[in-house]
C-alpha cells in the first residue's frame, strides 16, 4: 500500500479499472492500526481524483465494417 501512494496518478480511471478500492476497503476492517491507517490514507488520496473521460477504443468488426 506504501508503494501505491506513490503511484503517479493523475486522475482514477486506473482505480476504477483495476477495482483495487473494493480491496483495500475490505483492509480497513483489519486488527493491525497501522494497515488500518495505510489503507485509509490510500483511499482518501484516491478520493483526491477525479475520473477522467477516455474515448473508447474501437473493435476490429466495427473496423472491418468501415473498409467493406
Amino acid at each position: 500500500m506504501e508503494c501505491m501512494l506513490a503511484f503517479p496518478l493523475q486522475n482514477r480511471n486506473k482505480v476504477d479499472d483495476s477495482k483495487i478500492e473494493e480491496e483495500v476497503q475490505e483492509i480497513l476492517e483489519h486488527d493491525n492500526e497501522h494497515t488500518k491507517n495505510l489503507a485509509q490514507r490510500l483511499i482518501d488520496h484516491w478520493g483526491t481524483f477525479s475520473s477522467a473521460y477516455r474515448i473508447p477504443k474501437r473493435l476490429e468488426s466495427d473496423v472491418s465494417e468501415l473498409f467493406c
